[in-house]
């Protein structure tokens, strides 16, 4: 049994700024600051022995976006698309152009925040619009092409919060497995 697994994440890159003001009166106001943020992702497909993982139509799988609330829900207004993909003859290149001929076992394995308000149980992901509990599978068979999204309602950890400026990233790490008949 070939397992593969793909991190749906981002590598981040993160550069403070200070933006001070000053006014001419008798108290000066006291320093603002602002956080600036670039993001980047190394290009490239995933790939196991036998299978593959690309973004829509064979292309690089794209980050998601979270739409936050004041209060710290969030839902993914556009759901992050991964496909499984048959690899090259040689066991090394993703063939872009097909899909895994097999059927595949999808397993999310584990969904984290990097945020410390939220608790495990605040999240959900879901596959193809329907929630799918961390650890259970799901079986494609065909065009395997998934659209998985992630929401949390408003942070539950005791004794933390969120603020304005706060950054939120969530992580899944998922497996696609071809499925042994």
């Amino acid at each position: 049994m070939n397992k593969f697994n793909a991190t749906l994440g981002s590598i981040i890159l993160c550069l403070s700024a200070s933006i001070s003001t000053s006014v001419f009166a008798e108290e000066p106001l006291e320093d603002s600051s602002a956080q600036l943020q670039w993001t980047g992702k190394i290009p490239g497909a995933f790939n196991g022995k036998d299978i593959g993982l690309t973004g829509q139509n064979g292309s690089e799988i794209v980050d998601g976006q979270l739409k936050i609330s004041e209060d710290g829900s969030f839902t993914t207004p556009v759901p992050v698309i991964v496909e499984a993909r048959a690899m090259e003859a040689n066991g090394v290149d993703v063939d872009k152009t097909k899909f895994y001929a097999g059927d595949i076992n999808w397993t999310v394995q584990s969904l984290t925040v990097d945020h410390d308000a939220y608790v495990t149980t605040d999240l959900t992901v879901s596959i193809n619009g329907t929630e799918t509990d961390v650890d259970s599978t799901i079986t494609t068979s065909g065009r395997h092409s998934l659209s998985i999204s992630v929401e949390s309602k408003a942070p539950s950890a005791p004794g933390k919060a969120v603020k304005p400026g706060d950054e939120i990233v969530v992580t899944a790490l998922i497996y696609a497995e071809a499925k042994v008949l």
